[in-house]
């Protein structure tokens, strides 16, 4: 059952990371090396209540297109698919680098 699990959650990391990238807009002043980092608060049914910054980036624009990225990103229906332990585990709450080299922009 655990491999089936990781499996399912690899599965929506990738998922998670796309509507991430489809979401998230940089704005003019991003620069290369620029981090922020955020924590993001789902519940069961995929729905994002919370983002929020934990590090800035120092660049207030930045950091809003990386909180505007998340709670765009509204509900994901997929998260459904985890028992109610794994879900807690590993989405209930997360951070999140925000990197444009590393989300592929």
């Amino acid at each position: 059952a655990d491999t089936v699990g990781d499996e399912v959650s690899g599965s929506l990391d990738d998922l998670f990371k796309r509507l991430v990238q489809q979401n998230w807009v940089l704005p003019p002043t991003a620069r290369r090396g620029m981090t922020a980092e955020l924590r993001v608060e789902m519940l069961p049914d995929g729905t994002v209540t919370n983002a929020s910054i934990i590090r800035s980036s120092g660049d207030r624009s930045f950091d809003d297109s990386a909180v505007a990225a998340l709670r765009n990103i509204g509900r994901i229906p997929e998260m459904q698919q985890l028992d109610r332990a794994t879900f807690d585990r590993m989405y209930r709450q997360r951070t999140l680098i925000f990197d444009p080299e590393n989300f592929g922009l």
